[in-house]
């Protein structure tokens, strides 16, 4: 009989047994659990990469479809999902969502893209496949119109009976808070008229952008020479003139519209109108009733200031060639840049016949063997140079030259006189000029007037990054500058004036949106202004006290000077309408009599479209 083995190594030898087992379960699950993991994995691998290409995706959309942004909402979303499709993720796809909003701002375009990705391994943890889904949003800041919120550019005279209408003020009732009016007539009264100059004029007398000629020192500065002219010519000349806006609200397309400019010939009845000869009456010709005003001498009648837009031959000018004027509508362009707006089929250009001297009574006088029917018909009245139906909300332009010889189809004039009015010259839409002949400062006044009037609060008339200007009148004087929106915050507004002062001095100063908040409506003045002459380095530019720099004939005369406003973070302004957030200027001159042609450009600094989230 064989010794009985100790009950302790049984046990001892059942322990080793399970402890074998342990271990190969132990491996046998370790294998299994570090497989998953590292499935897994390489799942969370996979959507990380997705995740990034989604977020690119979702930038690239929102920053394609944005410049759309606020007019155009429908371009906007149908841009944004084509960049994303591009990208490879089409909203059509099974797999992909792409969502396109409007952001927290008008002007502001929110894209979310979402993808299903297959797990390859995670199908065995109960997750066959997983979403990603990224958003972008960007910001657009416009180009930013200048000189008015209205839907007038410039004073508005009363019209006539026979002129284009309405005879009273076009501007909406109620008129928009700032849009200042004439007490007497409630027309619109920024004390200005828009206003350009042939290319024989000299760049002195103001106009940056279209007189040619340049003389490059100046009788009332003798320090500097005369900004960019280069051997006798301005070197910053424009072929393409000026253009001002025609903006156009959803709630006006549809209904047709009247493009209307006061005065649109050059005719030098001189700064104050005291350049005609004859005695004038109220009805001196069927165009008329209040002659007696309308054609009289502003510096005798005050009557008559209202109606003078001031046309001269200005600092010795030829007085032989007076400039032709042009007229040329426009169509939208997603570009925002007019450059690229193609001329408007249903509106053939018009063009307007300068003339060398002054008018007489005789010439406006219907029983005169000298009556002259068409200068009567232009003459100090409101014209329609073109009326077409908007088919999409947005800006439109009207491009003003005098550079474009006269061309076209014109109707056969009274008593011989040359015709006044052409029609149809397919040169007024080329990107080039075809003449540097004419002479004279021309001011007018531009109108929009929808059919209906309760859209003239739908409509608006400014002008695009270059603004020149005539002002008649006395100081101080206030007018609209330019128009920053909210979204333009944290960046700056950048503007630059020529020529301002001539034989005067004073300051120019610029004033906050009336409705703004934040610091730029310190008491004390926007903070952080600078300005700079000419080309000085923006390094070196000047701090100013109150956002106001001093200008005087001696020392800006034929000169540029360049104003930098810093927008701050916390700034706001009410953008529901469009009389909000303009910034104005006030020139405050020690003549009390303002005569004065300048030329002023603007724009919001910074990147225009941008990603804020």
């Amino acid at each position: 009989m064989s010794p009985r083995r100790p009950s302790w190594t049984k046990s001892w030898k059942r322990r080793r047994d399970e402890a074998g087992y342990a271990a190969v379960l132990a491996a046998l699950l370790a294998a299994t659990v570090f497989m998953g993991m590292a499935a897994l994995g390489v799942d969370v691998a996979r959507w990380y990469v997705e995740a990034e290409q989604v977020q690119k995706t979702a930038d690239a959309a929102a920053l394609a479809g944005v410049p759309y942004m606020p007019n155009d909402f429908t371009k906007a979303k149908a841009t944004a999902l084509s960049v994303a499709a591009k990208n490879g993720y089409d909203d059509a796809a099974a797999d992909v969502v792409v969502t396109v909003e409007i952001g927290e701002k008008t002007s502001e375009l929110k894209v979310t893209v979402s993808s299903r990705v297959s797990n390859s391994f995670g199908g065995y943890l109960g997750m066959s496949s997983s979403w990603m889904a990224r958003s972008a949003t960007a910001d657009y800041t416009a180009p930013a119109p200048m000189g008015s919120p209205c839907n007038t550019f410039g004073n508005e005279p009363p019209g006539t009976d026979a002129g284009a209408q309405p005879k009273d003020s076009a501007l909406p009732s109620p008129q928009l808070s700032n849009c200042p009016k004439d007490s007497t007539t409630q027309g619109s009264y920024p004390k200005f008229w828009a206003a350009i100059e042939g290319p024989e004029t000299d760049k002195l007398q103001g106009d940056r952008y279209q007189a040619l000629k340049c003389t490059e020192s100046s009788s009332v500065n003798t320090t500097d020479s005369t900004y960019r002219c280069a051997s006798s010519k301005n070197s910053e000349y424009k072929q393409q003139g000026y253009y001002f806006i025609v903006h156009v609200e959803p709630s006006a397309v549809g209904s047709p519209l009247d493009i209307q400019v006061y005065d649109p010939a050059f005719v030098p009845a001189g700064l104050n109108c005291n350049s005609m000869s004859g005695t004038m009456t109220n009805t001196m010709n069927d165009w008329v009733t209040d002659g007696v005003d309308r054609y009289g001498n502003a510096s005798s009648n005050s009557n008559s200031r209202k109606f003078c837009p001031g046309d001269a031959f200005v600092g010795g000018s030829t007085t032989a060639r007076a400039t032709t004027t042009t007229f040329q509508m426009r169509n939208t362009t997603e570009t925002s840049n007019p450059d690229k707006a193609t001329a408007m089929s249903s509106c053939p250009a018009r063009q307007f016949r300068g003339f060398t001297t002054a008018p007489s009574a005789s010439s406006l006088n219907k029983t005169s063997g000298s009556y002259n029917d068409q200068l009567a018909m232009v003459f100090h009245q409101w014209v329609s140079v073109c009326t077409f139906t908007p088919s999409v909300a947005g800006d439109y332009y009207l491009q003003v030259r005098s550079n474009v010889s006269l061309g076209g189809s014109s109707v056969a004039n009274t008593n011989s006189n040359n015709p006044v009015v052409y029609s149809g010259n397919v040169n007024a839409a080329s990107a080039t000029s075809d003449t540097d002949l004419g002479a004279g400062a021309n001011g007018f006044a531009v109108r929009a007037v929808p059919s209906a009037a309760s859209l003239r609060d739908d409509v608006a008339v400014s002008a695009w990054e270059r603004m020149p200007i005539l002002q008649i009148a006395t100081s101080p004087a206030i007018f609209n500058l330019v128009r920053a929106l909210p979204n333009a915050k944290g960046q700056f507004l950048t503007f630059d004036f020529f020529d301002a002062a001539d034989g005067s001095s004073g300051t120019v100063k610029v004033l906050p949106p009336a409705d703004a908040t934040g610091d730029v409506k310190l008491a004390s003045g926007i903070p952080g202004c600078k300005a700079g002459k000419n080309d000085t380095s923006p390094s070196a530019y000047t701090a100013l006290t109150g956002c106001s720099v001093s200008v005087a004939g001696s020392s800006t005369d034929g000169q540029l000077i360049h104003m930098v406003i810093p927008l701050p973070q916390n700034y706001n302004c009410d953008n529901s309408t469009f009389s909000g957030c303009w910034f104005q200027v006030q020139l405050n001159y020690t003549s009390t009599s303002l005569t004065d042609f300048t030329t002023w450009s603007a724009n919001i600094g910074g990147d225009p479209v941008r990603l804020i989230e």
